[in-house]
């Protein structure tokens, strides 16, 4: 662990525990570079995380023999960086450590490397060769991700870790796919048999892949393994059991998916911005969909979703705009935030007994959305759950609503007839905002606060009945209320802001005399009358 900083002319370096230095970070502007051996008469021994990162002017690097360990991005994105002289002794080269050096060619990995980090030489455009070394012991996820021009990867036929077929990395003893070269990907893939699992990032990138096809025995699918591939039809043999995150995100030509009962654990984002997908299969016993699991299926029109799903995660169906009918299951306990947002094609929805709560922006903008039917049982519509269901006309709030939270309801401008619930305890800013089709109100004795813009806009509105023991009228709350004649303000009002009522032309107040709403009303200049016995 480094412990004291110091600088010798364009670096600076760390002092470590062990007694050499680490080079932390290079300020100058030199094309060709040698880093010195020595520091302060100690032995530098490591090159630090982004020691050199964006250095965009260096083409070549000499690197001192005793250099050990190359950290995380330590060249990261040195674009120009044609080539680098790595030493005998190195160790390990940290996750990320060339990406985006784009312009680096061939460099020779030195026999003693053991650990090559995730997406070491990710997105290194025009590598063309590399040889693995036989004391290589890991090779990171997505470590050539972004390869297009790498031809050759080679390893010896003694290596005792890994295994190179027809331009695709193995590991032998794990029985994993690790890497299948961009320039290597046909438009078919047999996967061996006898691969246990298909490593992240496998296929990352392979354009060119339409169709893969896979051995019984495998288990699993990892993170991002076919990410933007040109996948255009999955079929997962039934022995897998997990897909990892984004296993097939982003592949805009797969059409269908077939995933078999097997698969229990279906992972975030396995199939976001899939948006040519129109036929799916679910495992039968699934209990849970993935946060952004289906984001951005904009061709997904329908889905049978299993009977014992339980948890339905955020941002799952985001953006699924051709998504018209979906039926939840009965047991279904929890939608995540976003989950349906502009889910443009969804006309009706019942959620079911067990959902407790819908949670942020769930339906925003889900511009087709007529009827929802929501359950007894259910105690919040938080900020912008509904937010801009321009067609949702029919709705019935539950007796076991308490809260309805900021712009729940807003821009709802065809709802006409609303009943809030008398357990109803808090009425958040904007709550019914532009909800143009509305002409009457009572707000229920549970509320105590009106805040900011909570009717604002609502121009159809005509009668609203507020209750004893409101306290306060925020800011803009019945701004361009332009249908609203008469307000009845009960006796405990005891604050108005000075804008509540701003462009209401027609509009008289009517508070009792002597009241502090009446004290309000005069103060702020605001037309009102005393209340009398038919108010």
């Amino acid at each position: 662990m480094a412990c004291e900083m110091f600088s010798s002319g364009d670096f600076r370096f760390a002092l470590r525990t062990d007694g050499t230095a680490e080079l932390r970070r290079y300020r100058g502007g030199a094309e060709i570079l040698a880093v010195p051996e020595e520091a302060a008469g100690r032995p530098v021994t490591a090159i630090g995380r982004r020691a050199f990162f964006g250095r965009t002017g260096l083409r070549y690097v000499l690197l001192p023999p005793g250099i050990a360990s190359i950290g995380e991005e330590a060249f990261g994105f040195c674009a120009c960086l044609t080539g680098i002289d790595l030493p005998a002794g190195l160790t390990r080269i940290g996750a990320g450590a060339f990406r985006g050096c784009g312009s680096l060619v061939r460099l020779r990995l030195p026999e003693g490397l053991a650990d090559l980090g995730d997406e070491a030489f990710a997105d290194c455009g025009s590598l063309a060769e590399l040889h693995l070394p036989d004391s290589l012991t890991r090779v990171g996820a997505g470590a050539f991700t972004g390869c297009a021009a790498l031809e050759d990867l080679t390893v010896s036929l003694e290596h005792p870790v890994f295994a190179v077929a027809e331009g695709v990395l193995f590991h032998r003893r794990e029985g994993r796919l690790i890497r299948c070269l961009m320039t290597r990907a046909g438009a078919e893939y047999r996967v061996p048999p006898g691969t246990r699992a298909i490593g992240a990032q496998a296929f990352r990138d392979c354009a060119g892949l339409r169709r893969v096809i896979l051995p019984e025995g495998l288990t699993e699918i990892g993170e991002m393994a076919f990410h933007r591939s040109g996948l255009m039809e999955l079929r997962l043999s039934g022995s897998v059991t997990r897909v990892g995150p984004a296993a097939f995100g982003a592949c805009g030509q797969l059409k269908s998916a077939l995933l078999p009962d097997s698969v229990a654990d279906l992972g975030d984002r396995a199939f976001r911005d899939c948006a040519a997908l129109t036929e799916l299969r679910l495992p039968a016993g699934l209990t849970r969909l993935g946060n952004g699991l289906f984001s951005g299926c904009a061709s997904l029109a329908g889905l049978t979703l299993p009977a014992g799903l339980a948890v339905i995660g955020a941002e799952a169906f985001d953006g699924c705009e051709s998504l018209a009918e979906i039926t939840l299951p009965g047991g279904l306990a929890e939608i995540g935030e976003k989950a349906f947002r502009h889910c443009r094609s969804l006309t009706r929805l019942t959620l079911p007994g067990g959902i407790a709560e819908v949670r942020g922006n769930t339906f925003d903008g889900c511009a087709a959305l007529a009827s929802v039917t929501l359950p007894e049982g259910l105690a919040a519509l938080e900020n912008r759950a509904f937010f801009g269901c321009a067609a949702l006309t029919e709705l019935r709030l539950p007796a076991s609503l308490r809260r309805i939270g900021h712009e729940a309801f807003a821009g709802c401008a065809a709802l006409r007839e609303l009943a809030l619930p008398g357990g109803l305890t808090r009425l958040e800013a904007g709550a019914f905002r532009d909800c143009e089709g509305l002409t009457a109100l009572a707000v229920p004795p549970g509320i105590t606060e009106l805040w900011t813009a909570v009717f604002s806009g609502c121009a159809g509105l005509r009668e609203v009945r507020l209750p004893e023991g409101l306290t306060f009228i925020g800011d803009r709350a019945f701004q361009g209320c332009g249908s609203l004649r008469r307000l009845r303000l009960p006796g405990s009002v005891a604050g108005i802001r000075e804008d509540a009522f701003l462009r209401c032309p027609g509009l008289t107040l009517i508070a009792p005399r002597g009241s502090r709403a009446a004290a309000c009303c005069e103060a702020l200049g605001l037309r009102w009358r005393c209340a009398d016995p038919e108010d």
